[in-house]
């Protein structure tokens, strides 16, 4: 069993004012006992592109550690090199999913340049993962649900679950949508539990297969017990671990 970071993220973003380098990425990992990582460039890249190619570089040093995600924002590419980009970092780079960053790139899922990334992660058979929570409109849980229905086949990961504030609309999704789960950094430990009893542990975890298109697939069980603990939660404590940039789950990745 591997633990792995479901959401994390390199370089430099202009929106919320951060950077990331390598080698404190790696450090985190190996601080918390993560195994691999699904790397993604910040919404507010100045260049998008070359974060993606420097987390392929990372990759092919720390194979079967880094994993790459694609972050680039559609509005400011247009849709030809949107989708172009999308190829090349799954295609050619060895992407494993899409993040689709609602208030960081000013894209609600339900507009036509929303729409363009559920098309873009359907059409390479990709998971998508979408921020929920701070950012509303944008980033309103419940929008996802007509994408979802649209999409029946794409899985959809709700990034870190309407974070409290909205995670009622979170939950909504995953109750009447089957292909949605939830990322739960940000969350509490109590709606959590209360999910968990409810929709199942295994909506919560994502699962990667090393060198398929379907890397990042859900399920798994947390490393740390024998049951269905959840991502970032040990069992009766009430504690994350370092909610979203350590965010823990139980995963495989490999054949």
């Amino acid at each position: 069993m591997r633990v792995v970071d479901a959401h994390g993220h390199l370089g430099q973003c202009t929106v919320f004012e951060l950077n990331s380098e390598d080698t404190e990425v790696l450090e985190t990992m190996d601080e918390a006992g993560i195994n691999a990582g699904l790397i993604m460039p910040y919404p507010g890249a100045p260049d998008a592109r070359k974060v993606h190619d420097d987390i392929a570089d990372l990759a092919k040093r720390y194979p079967h550690r880094i994993y790459g995600i694609v972050n680039a924002n559609p509005r400011f590419l247009g849709r030809e090199a949107y989708f172009a980009e999308v190829e090349r970092c799954i295609q050619d780079l060895g992407f494993v999913g899409i993040k689709l960053h609602t208030v960081g790139h000013a894209v609600g899922p339900l507009t036509e340049i929303g729409g363009w990334v559920f098309e873009a992660a359907n059409l390479f058979n990709v998971p998508l993962q979408i921020h929920t929570g701070p950012g509303i409109p944008f980033s309103a849980p419940g929008a996802v649900i007509p994408r979802a229905q649209q999409y029946p086949d794409l899985r959809i990961i709700l990034v870190h679950a309407g974070q409290a504030f909205l995670s009622g609309g979170a939950y909504g999704a995953a109750t009447v949508c089957p292909n949605v789960w939830l990322e739960t950094s940000w969350s509490y430990g109590a709606e959590i539990e209360w999910w968990a009893n409810d929709l199942g542990a295994h909506r919560f975890c994502l699962r990667g297969l090393a060198g398929q298109s379907s890397a990042m697939a859900v399920g798994g069980i947390c490393p740390h017990c024998s049951g269905s603990c959840l991502p970032g939660y040990a069992r009766g404590t009430g504690r994350y671990a370092r909610s979203n940039d350590v965010h823990r789950s139980g995963a495989q990745l490999g054949p």
